[in-house]
């Protein structure tokens, strides 16, 4: 490979000073301490194990899809992240492993799921799905009842396999209960495909598994929101059954339901919460007309209040002790009285707080 400039963004001209380029490129002191951190990995051979250092088109490389990844993983960003091209023996499982090993730790991540493809699954992927649709279709020809759990899952899996196939870094939040990207199992593009397809009751069985196993997620993170979601799944499937909707109008419900998931997501991130934070927040029914008198700014703070109160009045066996359970109760009364909150609410509000708090225990207990 050609020599590059010592910042490593062209190649350096004739008659440059390698030695000046390797020292004054390597040891400069923030580049040095990049290399000694993220770039240094061990592999086996039979010689015993071998120290490998990356090369200057893997550590640039590298640095620029972190940057690219931090940018697209923010608030403002679109979620794509790009495309890094590399040659043949050009080193790109190390590329591979220096990008992880770096992007898992960066503190703006949040401690990632990273999804890499085998390249041996990427080239009989079509064929497995031709496999799985002649399955469903003798399954369909033969079975006398309703499609059984196993057949379900490998038809969403069959679906599921196309929107998670990308060139592209995807985080499927559904997975892991973390902020929903763009390209994920409920984009536009993917609820679409879904819509799309000739066989309308699959389609109406993949979408009611795949929102069932989003809300499952959401109950252990928010109880009101899970609640609420569960309510509408639940409506939406009983009118279907009644008959009293046909399955294209059933499909846009749910399709809606997706979003509205979705966008419940980014409300957390324009009112300027965390996770936490919104789940009590949505606890005190900050849409009840009594409540809002009291103004976002003051039940913003109240959220913040009981979080701060919980995290410092719960252990991990809390739930079995009535007298820490009922000091806990007493504390979230006396906040909801510091702030005027409507004494008829008051104990709902109570009860709801606590079971979110119970959640939110079991969650620092994980």
């Amino acid at each position: 490979m050609p020599w590059r400039t010592i910042a490593g963004d062209t190649v350096a001209p004739k008659g440059s000073l390698e030695m000046e380029v390797l020292t004054r490129g390597i040891f400069e002191k923030r580049r040095f301490l990049d290399l000694l951190r993220y770039f240094i990995v061990f592999e086996k051979a039979k010689s015993g194990l071998v120290k490998k250092v990356a090369g200057y088109h893997q550590f640039h490389a590298v640095n620029k899809a972190v940057e690219c990844t931090l940018d697209a993983a923010s608030a403002k960003g679109d979620r794509r992240v790009g495309v890094v091209w590399h040659t043949q023996g050009s080193g790109k499982s190390l590329t591979m492993a220096f990008y992880a090993g770096k992007i898992i730790q960066h503190p703006q991540m949040s401690n990632p799921t990273l999804v890499v493809p085998h390249e041996r699954a990427i080239a009989i992927r079509d064929d497995v799905g031709f496999f799985q649709t002649v399955r469903a279709g003798l399954a369909k020809t033969v079975s006398s009842g309703g499609r059984d759990e196993e057949e379900l899952n490998v038809a969403v899996r069959q679906i599921v396999s196309r929107a998670v196939a990308s060139d592209k870094v995807i985080d499927i939040f559904s997975a892991a209960g973390l902020k929903a990207p763009e390209i994920s199992i409920l984009s536009d593009q993917f609820l679409a495909e879904v819509k799309g397809l000739p066989q309308r009751n699959l389609a109406f069985e993949a979408l009611k598994k795949l929102l069932n196993d989003e809300i499952k997620v959401r109950a252990k993170k928010n109880l009101v929101q899970s609640r609420l979601f569960s309510q509408m799944l639940e409506e939406s499937i009983r009118k279907y059954q009644n008959r009293a909707v046909e399955t294209a109008q059933i499909l846009q419900e749910l399709i809606d339901l997706a979003k509205q998931m979705r966008e419940a997501d980014k409300r957390g991130e324009n009112l300027g919460f965390t996770t936490e934070e919104l789940a009590f927040y949505d606890a005190l029914e900050v849409s009840d007309s009594a409540v809002k008198i009291l103004g976002d700014d003051t039940l913003k703070t109240i959220a913040r209040e009981l979080v701060d109160t919980v995290h410092k009045n719960t252990s991990i066996d809390w739930t079995q002790k009535e007298s820490v359970k009922a000091k806990l109760r007493s504390m979230v009364k006396r906040i909801l009285r510091k702030y005027s909150y409507p004494p008829d609410k008051q104990e709902k509000a109570t009860q709801t707080v606590l079971e979110q708090a119970e959640l939110l225990c079991h969650d620092i207990a994980a």
